[in-house]
């Protein structure tokens, strides 16, 4: 049973997150327009989910589709379960690598609002694979944490499919946990020897359960699902690992990883592994040595290796929310190394991480009103088209619509975009016809037309007819 100052906490931790997680429902995002407003809206969840191979989550949507259950209008009940799975997790996560539960709280928060969390947060239609996730990952820890025989981790392996067939990869957070509880063990319980357990365990259930998946995918199909080839590995190997440095000091996610935190998170993990090689050196110790390993393969898997066998390499921000485990778990140790050593810093470290978590929150909040601004520009442009479809064809259901366009269009704002976060809807092919459906109220239907049909370069954008379809060509 949770002590009553246990519930005060979750509820704290939680809330944020929750509130987050509803005013992100009253933002655009592409895939969400598409999976809430397209002429296949009904299909989109199941179709969506089991192309991508999560057959959880794809079970769930045929059984919503069955009962007429709309996703979108139970946005309390996604949002509960995105923030509780989350927080779960954590908690879950902070009692099986050992910190310090005085910790906790702060290493929620850091978690929840690290800058690659808000691409995650900001796909709403997926709040259900994330959380339910999460709360099987946490769920498999509180078994491996519990239980150290077999029914344990069966259990465990049983709950890491569940993962896997959710959102693959919170799957991995096994091996950060792994990773994570022997570093903590080598650094402050070098007498009692890192347990070995703690470390293999995780790992076998993890190479178990992707066994498994691999042979789900092989029987359940499908084949046209998302291509996976092998062959990209060796093409991909080389930018996986550069991404590892261009997190801290490249420019690519600079606009949604804040300086405070990239600042931090280094520095932290410079003084990890500093920290470990000074024990080498001192101690003579094979542990320190075999916890340098751990944190490089940490770093490595924090990177996420399901990018590394597709044909396109796409490291968004969504797939590397590992790395939001990592860090915040490796500023905590190096916090509890400090003041091990220096007990009368833990008021500065109070005020300085409160100071860290203020700012964090801040820039989810900058990030959300910018993304809010892109909101309200894609539905000024939107307005506009719809006003000179009516003027060129009239507007009316079943009316074929094609809209041609690229990151350069009228309604794309740069100052936040990364990747595919903080999109246009006039940014991809599949958004912008059911952004006219919602903004017009009428059954538009979708239509494909190349992109030589745009006899110009529009400083805006063009509408006219080409036999029964209305084109928006755009730049």
């Amino acid at each position: 049973m949770l002590k009553f100052e246990d519930k005060k906490n979750y509820i704290l931790m939680i809330f944020p997150v929750f509130f987050l997680c509803i005013c992100n429902f009253f933002i655009f995002n592409a895939d969400d327009l598409y999976a809430h407003f397209s002429a296949e809206a009904k299909d989109s969840l199941v179709v969506g989910n089991y192309g991508n191979y999560r057959y959880f989550i794809y079970a769930l949507s045929c059984l919503l589709r069955w009962m007429s259950i709309d996703y979108f209008d139970n946005i309390i009940v996604v949002s509960l379960i995105y923030s509780f799975g989350l927080i779960y997790f954590c908690c879950q996560f902070s009692r099986y690598v050992g910190m310090n539960q005085k910790y906790t709280i702060f290493f929620c928060i850091a978690v929840a609002f690290h800058g690659f969390m808000a691409d995650l947060s900001s796909f709403t239609m997926a709040y259900w694979n994330y959380g339910i996730s999460w709360l099987a990952m946490g769920a498999a820890l509180y078994c491996l944490r519990t239980n150290k025989g077999f029914p344990g981790t069966f259990a465990a392996i049983m709950l890491s499919v569940v993962a896997l067939t959710s959102y693959q990869v919170a799957a991995q957070l096994l091996i950060l946990a792994a990773g994570c509880a022997y570093l903590h063990a080598t650094i402050f319980k070098p007498e009692a020897r890192p347990p070995w357990g703690a470390l293999l365990r995780p790992v076998f259930v993890y190479g178990a359960s992707c066994a498994l998946f691999l042979i789900m995918k092989k029987l359940l199909g499908p084949e046209w699902g998302r291509p996976v080839h092998f062959a990209a590995l060796i093409h991909n190997i080389n930018p996986y690992f550069i991404n590892v440095w261009d997190e801290f000091f490249g420019g690519k996610y600079s606009s949604i990883f804040p300086i405070h935190e990239r600042f931090f998170y280094f520095i932290s993990i410079v003084f990890i592994f500093l920290y470990l090689i000074f024990g080498i050196i001192r101690k003579k110790e094979y542990h320190y040595f075999v916890s340098v390993i751990v944190v490089m393969v940490c770093l490595a898997f924090a990177e996420n290796p399901f990018n590394l066998p597709f044909d396109v390499f796409w490291p968004s921000p969504r797939s590397l929310t590992c790395a939001s485990f990592l860090h915040a778990a490796l500023l905590v140790f190096a916090v509890e190394i400090v003041t091990s050593y220096r007990p009368h810093f833990q008021k500065f470290f109070l005020y300085a991480g409160a100071f860290f978590l203020l700012l964090s929150v801040n820039n989810q909040a900058r990030l959300f009103m910018e993304r809010w601004q892109q909101t309200q520009r894609d539905i000024e442009v939107g307005n506009g088209i719809l006003n000179d479809i009516q003027r060129v064809a009239g507007l009316y259901d079943g009316e074929k619509i094609a809209v041609i366009s690229s990151w350069r269009n009228v309604a794309q704002l740069h100052t936040i975009a990364v990747m595919d976060y903080a999109s246009s809807a006039f940014s991809t092919g599949w958004s912008p016809v059911p952004l006219l459906r919602k903004l017009s109220g009428a059954d538009l239907q979708y239509a494909s037309m190349q992109s030589s049909v745009c006899h110009r370069v529009p400083v805006r954008w063009d509408v006219f007819k080409v036999g029964d379809v209305v084109v928006v060509c755009m730049q």
